[in-house]
């Protein structure tokens, strides 16, 4: 999620994501295989869950956590696209994002785990799956794929 103008986003990454799953604090309460999120049982702290399953042509995307953080577009991914378990959003890595309001997801100082399934289908390349802040330097956190095919999860400019 990249913070934008009022917002989170989903962004830039050339793949097929199935879910996310964001929660106060800092255990995630099941091995990732058996997630919550993906069977639909919510979890205790869930902030925002994104089952990412809804139909073709989808502009809106519903926050099952039951906090309203729904997340819109304009510029869509397709929706419907066949995960690896039943659908899920494809992004063409170019100009398709979804936005998740900011006003009650405030990650400042406070511990926070996320989850998400997602799929490159591109390597080689800087990819961000989930973005939130400004790009300045310790403003956003990112999360994603370096050009050297490595997973990071870092700060904007310092990466720790």
């Amino acid at each position: 999620m990249r913070r934008v103008s009022g917002g989170y986003m989903i962004t830039s990454l050339v793949f097929v994501c199935m879910f996310v799953l964001l929660l106060a604090g800092m255990a995630m309460p099941q091995p990732l295989a058996n997630s919550s999120a993906a069977s639909g049982a919510l979890p205790p702290g869930a902030i925002l869950v994104l089952h990412l399953d809804e139909p073709t042509g989808a502009t809106s995307f519903i926050d099952a956590s039951g906090n309203g953080n729904h997340a819109s577009c304009s510029d869509c991914p397709l929706a419907a696209a066949p995960g690896a378990v039943g659908s899920a959003i494809q992004l063409d890595g170019v100009n398709e994002h979804l936005i998740i309001p900011s006003d009650q997801i405030n990650l400042a100082n406070a511990s926070f785990s996320i989850a998400f399934s997602a799929k490159r289908s591109t390597t080689g390349q800087w990819h961000s799956a989930i973005s939130q802040g400004s790009t300045a330097t310790n403003h956003a956190l990112h999360i994603g794929y370096s050009d050297a095919d490595t997973f990071f999860f870092a700060f904007y400019d310092n990466d720790l």
